[in-house]
Order: C-alpha cells, then sequence, then structure tokens
C-alpha cells in the first residue's frame, strides 16, 4: 500500500489473540452492558454504606462517648459519595480502556479520604499485659490501621498503573485473559 507520499505503508495489525484461540470469529466474552450496570449498582450500594452511611454514625458514637470527632459529615459523605460512584464506574468501564485510568482516580480518590481519617484520627487502643501492669505496654492508633489499609490503596494504584501501560502497549490482550473464551 501506497500513501499520498508515495511512502510505503505497513497493512493495519490485527487485534490481538492468543495462541490456544483457534476460532478466527472468537471474542472474549465480557458480561454485557445491563449486567455491567447491575453490578456496579450494587458496588456503589455497598461502598456507599461503608464511606458514607458508617461514619456519621461511627462520629455520633465516639462523640457521645465524649471522644471529639473533628471531621465534617458532609465532607466526609460528599467524598465517599464520589468514591462509590467512582468504583461502580471502575467496575462497568473493565472491558474498555478506560479500566486503567478510571481505576487510578478511585484509587487517589480512596487514598485522599483515608489520609483525612488518619489525620483526624483521635482513638488510640493501649493493651497491657493480663495483670493489668503498665510493663510493656502496646498502643496501637486508628491510625496505624488506616495506614495499612492506605498500603492496599497504594498497591491498587501501582496495579492500576501498569494495567493503564499494558493497555497502550498491547491493547485488547488483558481482554482475553479476564473474560476468557468458554
Amino acid at each position: 500500500m501506497d500513501d499520498s507520499a508515495g511512502q510505503r505503508r505497513s497493512p493495519p495489525r490485527p487485534a490481538y489473540r492468543p495462541p490456544f484461540v483457534t476460532d478466527p470469529f472468537a471474542r472474549p466474552r465480557y458480561p454485557s452492558v445491563l449486567t455491567r450496570i447491575g453490578v456496579g449498582i450494587l458496588i456503589f450500594l455497598g461502598v456507599f454504606l461503608v464511606l458514607v452511611i458508617l461514619p456519621p454514625y461511627a462520629a455520633g458514637l465516639l462523640r457521645s462517648n465524649g471522644i471529639p470527632f473533628s471531621l465534617s459529615i458532609q465532607n466526609l459523605a460528599l467524598v465517599g459519595t464520589l468514591a462509590a460512584l467512582l468504583d461502580a464506574t471502575y467496575y462497568a468501564v473493565r472491558p474498555t480502556v478506560a479500566y486503567g485510568p478510571v481505576g487510578i482516580a478511585t484509587d487517589l480518590v480512596e487514598l485522599g479520604y483515608l489520609y483525612v481519617f488518619y489525620l483526624a484520627s483521635p482513638i488510640r487502643i493501649s493493651l497491657g499485659d493480663l495483670n493489668g501492669s503498665a510493663h510493656g505496654v502496646l498502643s496501637i492508633g486508628f491510625g496505624v490501621v488506616l495506614l495499612v489499609l492506605g498500603i492496599g490503596a497504594l498497591w491498587n494504584l501501582a496495579g492500576n498503573a501498569t494495567t493503564t501501560l499494558h493497555d497502550l502497549r498491547r491493547p485488547g490482550e488483558r481482554l482475553w485473559s479476564t473474560y476468557p473464551v468458554r
């Protein structure tokens, strides 16, 4: 094939096809759009419960027991709703190239959510030995738990960045391993 300048172009590369698939018309079988939207709604409801409904309830429990809670419930609800929407979208766009970038955005919002909680973590739990002496007291703060959750979010962020790069380098290859031909 020649282009307008008279230079030779190579033919377009076919989409990736794994070596074990012999049917030339085979395609990865990913869920329908309605199924992905339905599961996305269920994911939204679960994440909304954990990030929007439970924090005000826990804040009320803390305040009723005299423990100050300095975060704005409205801001937590706003960011929690955004994280729930991104999590639902993350599932719904899985068979598309937008999967990695939406995952990166989701992880960044969740990291920000956890970081704000970490900065305002007033709870400290101290565990002594069985006879009540003060020797070797182990103090674990609520912030440590949030840091461990943040490490998980960072791990997901790295995975989504890798997925994005992989989708850019080899479009369509991820779909064959995620949604195998039956």
